[in-house]
């Protein structure tokens, strides 16, 4: 199966933020092409600057396939 579909979503849940993206592709760690995580690593630097301990960046597996990527931080 080629490409798949990213959905963006930003919702308010209990004073914070929670900004999330989900795609439906081959999932973690399954694509000939990953990456070094330089960009998550740059996006937790970003949050823990912004926010320090009221931030945090989870990144989990989709089920079937995909990946979902959530920043949580506090709404100002």
């Amino acid at each position: 199966e080629e490409g798949g579909r990213i959905d963006i979503a930003v919702a308010m849940v209990a004073g914070r933020v929670c900004a999330a993206v989900t795609d439906t592709g081959v999932g973690l760690g399954a694509s000939p092409r990953s990456g070094t995580g330089t960009g998550l690593i740059a996006l937790r630097e970003r949050l823990q600057l912004s926010f320090g301990d009221s931030a945090e960046l989870r990144i989990a597996a989709q089920a079937p396939h995909g990946v979902v990527a959530q920043a949580w931080f506090p709404a100002a």
